[in-house]
């Protein structure tokens, strides 16, 4: 399998607290496993930790990631703003593997007027955006079909399996469900902070079958991931579970 979503590089982000605690992920992330983790601190603001300072960071642990069957790849959680398409033309931020894929989060309870806006000049810039665990947000809990306009703007969905685990609470964990019925998701990752989400990941397996069918869980866990980490496109197949009209809120 291929994580596309961790924080195992130590003492950048809210992630890993140490080299023990890395050491410990990737050996839990070895056993239930994994070959290869996509490495992706958050990038919040100037503040957060520069690339080229990340690159030290990540060459650093990738010699640790092989000791233990791991191949690592470099990209970043990117927290939305107006200047993510300036972000990404400058390589402040990491887009995954060098790819022309981007993953990036949104604020839990806030909408963003200008998210459209951002996609689409992504978009003409050839970079193709990634949605963090959607099932985290408010405006997606209200009405997760809002996430199928979002997906005509090319956006791609990363399903948490902590969520589905209920390690976010009942009502992230049946608008994941949700979620895994419309088929909306393209990516299945840990989002790991510690080695918790490894030891625990496999066990979303079933409801991945459950919800969303048979051999699912090895094109969000191996065969999508491994597009993006070879820079190939990523096929989408979304399914409204009613008709109903799509809007998003400002």
């Amino acid at each position: 399998m291929i994580d596309i979503h961790s924080h195992v590089i130590p003492m950048v982000d809210d992630g890993s607290k140490n080299f023990m605690v890395t050491e410990r992920m990737l050996e839990e992330a070895s056993k239930a496993g994994f070959k290869e983790i996509f490495a992706t601190p958050h990038y919040f603001d100037e503040k957060s930790i520069k690339r080229e300072d990340m690159l030290v960071h990540f060459n650093e642990l990738k010699k640790l990631a092989t000791s233990y069957g791991i191949n690592l790849l470099l990209g970043n959680e990117v927290f939305v703003s107006h200047d993510l398409p300036s972000l990404v033309k400058d390589k402040v931020v990491s887009c995954m593997n060098d790819s022309r894929y981007l993953l990036f989060e949104l604020p839990r309870n806030n909408d963003i007027n200008y998210l459209q806006d951002v996609l689409f000049e992504l978009s003409s810039m050839d970079i193709v955006p990634i949605l963090a665990h959607p099932e985290r947000y408010r405006f997606v809990i209200e009405n997760p079909e809002s996430l199928i306009e979002l997906s005509n703007y090319g956006l791609l969905f990363q399903g948490n399996s902590g969520s589905i685990l209920g390690d976010y609470g009942d009502t992230v964990r049946k608008t994941a469900i949700t979620l895994l019925k419309m088929n909306i998701y393209q990516f299945w990752g840990s989002d790991a902070h510690s080695q918790d989400r490894y030891e625990a990941f496999n066990l979303s397996k079933k409801y991945v079958d459950k919800f969303a069918g048979e051999g699912v869980f090895e094109i969000l866990t191996e065969t999508n991931p491994a597009k993006v980490r070879d820079n190939l496109e990523v096929d989408i197949d979304i399914h409204k579970t009613k008709k109903s009209l799509f809007f998003w809120r400002k």
